[in-house]
């Protein structure tokens, strides 16, 4: 039951890949929060997959960006009754970077994020990430040697613009998305008094 008088909150959950989609099938995540009383979003952003190649490309030179602006655009979309002003962000993985990065900008309409298997540096994501795959971050995001765009996307490099709560999920023998960094940032963010919570479980890898 909810607080008498108040609405529910509300979790834009973004899907990973990032070209993946939100499924429309029973999911157990999401009656982990409905049942709990919280409203749940599932954004498909451009660059999402199951609505043809021109949708999917234009995620080309544009993570970071199109994705952040489709959460904020569904959040303010929304007609039914609940409270907005209470919103988190959250996913894992490149869902998970969506939601860090969204937490360092100050005009964010989000009051915190759940950042899981997240990406905080998209720079060293690009550097252990070998073959197709590492082709495909730089296309995802723009020209490697153009170092200022890198930053602008990642946020390791925008960590002090955080001021918001961010819950940190991530497995201590996660491969794709190693565990270091986002332990460092917590570390930081907690010293510039942001409100972080963390769980981070040895024998987890990519996601739990």
């Amino acid at each position: 039951e909810g607080l008498e008088g108040e609405l529910p909150p509300v979790y834009v959950d973004i899907h990973g890949g990032p070209e993946e989609s939100a499924s429309t099938e029973y999911n157990t995540s999401v009656q982990f929060w409905t049942t709990r009383g919280v409203a749940v979003l599932a954004v498909d952003f451009p660059g999402s997959t199951r609505y043809g190649r021109a949708y999917r490309d234009k995620l080309i030179g544009q993570w970071g960006v199109v994705d952040r602006i489709a959460a904020r655009a569904l959040l303010r979309s929304v007609r039914w009754d609940v409270d907005v002003n209470h919103a988190v962000i959250g996913g894992w993985s490149g869902g998970g970077y969506t939601a860090l990065n969204e937490m360092t900008h100050e005009d964010s309409p989000f009051a915190g994020a759940i950042a899981g298997a997240s990406i905080a540096n998209l720079i060293r994501l690009a550097e252990d990430t070998g073959g197709f795959e590492g082709g495909n971050v730089e296309t995802l995001v723009g020209n490697r040697e153009d170092v200022a765009l890198w930053e602008s996307r990642s946020p390791w490099f925008q960590r002090q613009n955080i001021k918001k709560p961010i819950l940190f999920l991530h497995g201590e023998d996660d491969g794709v998305t190693p565990c270091g960094q986002i332990k460092q940032m917590e570390r930081e963010l907690f010293e510039q008094g942001v409100p972080v919570a963390s769980f981070f479980p040895e024998d987890e890898q990519h996601g739990f």
